[in-house]
């Protein structure tokens, strides 16, 4: 599943600093990784694409990492794969 993440950056070099752990998957679960990452000029917020196999796993994974640095509002996207990405896990079989 895919999961869009907007943050309003609270401490810009505190929260880009732990961003940095988010991009490399530090302390990630097996299944969630950060696909695409788009912050602002003005560093004031940022918008991320995750796969995960729920919201909570992104969610928690991002909370505890990002701590107090920002605040975060996170949806499911409607769709099964976003234009031009495949999910990373096999698809499956085809009966």
């Amino acid at each position: 599943m895919f999961i869009v993440v907007h943050h309003t950056i609270a401490d810009p070099e505190r929260a880009f600093a732990r961003g940095e752990n988010l991009l490399a998957g530090n302390g990630a679960p097996p299944a969630v990784r950060v696909r695409e990452f788009y912050p602002s000029r003005d560093k004031a917020d940022v918008y991320c694409l995750w796969e995960g196999t729920s919201l909570e796993q992104v969610r928690d994974y991002v909370d505890a990492t990002m701590g107090h640095t920002s605040e975060r509002r996170t949806s499911r996207s409607t769709r099964r794969s976003p234009a031009g990405f495949q999910s990373s896990r096999p698809a499956a079989p085809r009966r």
